[in-house]
């Protein structure tokens, strides 16, 4: 028998405290990121006009270097030059009120 496995050892006896332990800060880890990631969502949706400026000025001056840096600004181009959810949902509703009716 390899020395680490002799030192090493077996599981030994299972404690049914730790083990109730481990799955009360599982849940409660769980619990937490869902509900942080929810907090962060909701604040995103709120103010993705806001941040999508604040990505477009970055990208487009102190972080310009960043885009010639991937393969022709590939990535980068997709957040600078992608509107917004509200400015797409301004434009469809400009193309379906100028639209000619049959």
């Amino acid at each position: 028998m390899p020395a680490l496995a002799s030192f090493v050892g077996g599981p030994g006896p299972i404690d049914p405290a730790v083990v109730g332990t481990n799955i009360l800060l599982t849940i409660l880890v769980v619990f937490l990121f869902g509900l942080t990631a929810e907090i962060f969502n909701s604040t995103m949706d709120a103010n993705r006009e806001e941040v999508h400026g604040w990505w477009t000025r970055l990208l487009g001056g102190p972080l310009a270097f960043v885009g010639a840096m991937t393969f022709s600004g590939g990535i980068w181009s997709y957040f600078r030059f992608r509107p917004s959810p509200a400015e797409e949902d301004a434009e469809n509703e400009a193309a379906t009120e100028t639209a000619p009716e049959a």
